[in-house]
């Protein structure tokens, strides 16, 4: 509880990562891990020239993929290209949603008696599970960038009322925020704004560091 915590290479000396000077606070029922490093490199670019052709026996699948091989009477065009699957990746309905940029969304109301239940165009129930998972994989992909494009920077904070170990806070665009509850900031923070340093993402909030009192 509150101890350094390192990960050391094989060599026994060469620190990977540390928690220093000591492990952050913990949540209860929240998974907690570092910030991964994510690096992206662009081998084909959207618009791309390619060749292709819609094969109709199966000679050319050892040879296609050669270095030298010609495919000069194939057909030309840019990317994307792939395969019809018969099944949109993303339904009408998501693609409108997309277009929106939402932070939200809910499902009508469908308890009797509602305009929604009475409609005859249901959309079957395995439909609705899989377009809703879709929209909560958005959802947290969207936060996600949204509260990495923000670190390191120093925002205004509205403390909350204190969890046993931390203070929790909401920045004035929504980001929410976790400060340790310690001996210098232990019973005074509610409804108090501050400024806090935005340090690294962890599950569904961002470690703060408070800068100083506002009030």
């Amino acid at each position: 509880d509150g101890e350094y915590l390192a990960l050391v290479a094989p060599d026994g000396e060469t620190v990977v990562h540390e928690f220093s000077p000591d492990y952050p606070p913990q949540v209860s029922d929240v998974a907690f891990g570092i910030s991964p490093d994510v690096k992206s490199t662009t081998l084909l670019e959207a618009g791309s020239n390619l060749k292709y052709q819609i094969p109709t026996t199966n000679l050319l699948q050892d040879e296609w993929a050669r270095a030298d091989f010609n495919d000069a009477t194939w057909s030309s065009g840019t990317t994307g290209i792939g395969y019809d699957t018969g099944d949109a990746e993303l339904p009408p309905m998501v693609e409108g949603i997309l277009s929106l940029e939402p932070v939200a969304y809910w499902r009508f109301e469908e308890r009797e008696g509602t305009v929604a239940a009475r409609r005859d165009d249901q959309v079957p129930v395995e439909e609705r599970q899989r377009r809703s998972a879709f929209l909560r994989r958005l959802s947290s992909k969207k936060r996600y960038d949204f509260y990495g494009a923000h670190l390191g920077t120093i925002k205004r904070v509205l403390f909350e009322n204190p969890k046993p170990d931390f203070w929790p806070a909401y920045t004035d665009n929504y980001i929410r925020v976790v400060a340790p509850r310690d001996a210098m900031n232990g019973e005074a923070l509610a409804n108090r704004c501050a400024e806090v340093r935005l340090k690294r993402i962890a599950a569904d909030f961002v470690e703060g560091e408070i800068i100083r009192m506002l009030d």
